[in-house]
C-alpha cells in the first residue's frame, strides 16, 4: 500500500467509532477462529486485527497472538478488551501487504474484514501466504460483492475521494474469482464458504444513525460532503441498500448481510 494509501486508510478507520462497529462482527471472528482450528500453543497472526475480534477468541483457545493493524488506535480499545478477557495479545501498527515477519513464522494468518482492505490484493495474499508455515492456514472474511454490504460499496463509492493509482477497491475481495486468482501464485489450495452476519436494529432508521456515528468511511467524508451539498444523497443510496434486505416484516430492521470465509491451505 502507497504511503497515501496508508494515510487515508489511517484517517478513514480513525475517524469513526469502530469499537462499536465492530460489535456487528464479533461472530464473524469468532468463527473464523473455529474455521482455522486454532489450539494452544499455535502461533498466530491477526492481520487487520482492529480492536481484536479474532485476536481475542484465539488467544482464548491458548495461542500466542500477534494483533497487527494500520490503526494503532484502534489498540487501546483492543488492550482494554483483552485484559477484560484475561487474555495477552501483543500489538503491533503495520499492513497486510508488507508484514514485519520472517517466512513460514505462524501456524495460522487470520483476518476478518480487514486484509480485504489492503490496496494491491495479489501482494496481500502472498504476504499472508508468505509468514503462514507451508503446513499452516489462511482464514480470512470478506464482504459477498452481490449482498448487502458489497452492493453498499458501489453505493458509497460515488461519494468518496479516488483511490490512489494503483489501489484495488476492497470489495473485489467479494468476487470468488478474484480471490482465487489472488491465492493462484501461493500454490496454496482455496476454498469458499459462504456465511452471514446478522444484524438487527428496531428500525433502519436506528440503523441509520448507528452508521452515521460509527462507520468510518462517513465520518471521514462527512465535512466535505456536507460542504458540496451530497451528504444526504449519500445517506439516502446507502437508506436504499439496507431497505432492500429489510427482513424485519415492518416490526424491526433484520438482515442477514453475507460474507465469504475463505480458507487457503
Amino acid at each position: 500500500m502507497s504511503t497515501e494509501a496508508s494515510e487515508r486508510a489511517r484517517a478513514m478507520w480513525s475517524a469513526g467509532d469502530w469499537p462499536t462497529l465492530a460489535k456487528l462482527v464479533e461472530e464473524p471472528g469468532r468463527r473464523t477462529v473455529e474455521r482455522a482450528g486454532i489450539a494452544s500453543g499455535q502461533e498466530v497472526l491477526d492481520v487487520g486485527a482492529g480492536n481484536g475480534n479474532v485476536a481475542i477468541p484465539a488467544a482464548q483457545a491458548g495461542a500466542r497472538v500477534v494483533a497487527l493493524d494500520p490503526t494503532p488506535e484502534l489498540f487501546e480499545s483492543g488492550r482494554a478488551r483483552a485484559a477484560e478477557a484475561g487474555v495477552e495479545i501483543e500489538w503491533v501498527e503495520g499492513e497486510a501487504t508488507a508484514l514485519p515477519y520472517d517466512d513460514d513464522r505462524f501456524d495460522a494468518v487470520l483476518s476478518n474484514f480487514g486484509a480485504m482492505f489492503a490496496g494491491d490484493h495479489m501482494r496481500a495474499a502472498a504476504e499472508l501466504s508468505r509468514v503462514c508455515k507451508p503446513d499452516g492456514v489462511i482464514v480470512m472474511t470478506s464482504w459477498a460483492l452481490d449482498h448487502m454490504n458489497g452492493r453498499l460499496f458501489f453505493a458509497m463509492g460515488p461519494f468518496m475521494p479516488p483511490p490512489p493509482e494503483g489501489v484495488q477497491p476492497p470489495f473485489l475481495w467479494g468476487d470468488e474469482d478474484h480471490v482465487r486468482e489472488c491465492f493462484g501464485p501461493t500454490g496454496r489450495t482455496v476454498t469458499i464458504e459462504r456465511d452471514t452476519a446478522p444484524v438487527e436494529f428496531p428500525n433502519v432508521d436506528e440503523l441509520m444513525a448507528f452508521m452515521e456515528a460509527t462507520l468510518g468511511p462517513v465520518a471521514a467524508n462527512r465535512e466535505r460532503l456536507q460542504q458540496e451539498g451530497r451528504y444526504d444523497e449519500m445517506l439516502a443510496a446507502m437508506r436504499d441498500v439496507y431497505a432492500q434486505y429489510d427482513e424485519g416484516g415492518g416490526t424491526s430492521y433484520r438482515a442477514s448481510p453475507q460474507y465469504l470465509a475463505i480458507t487457503a491451505r
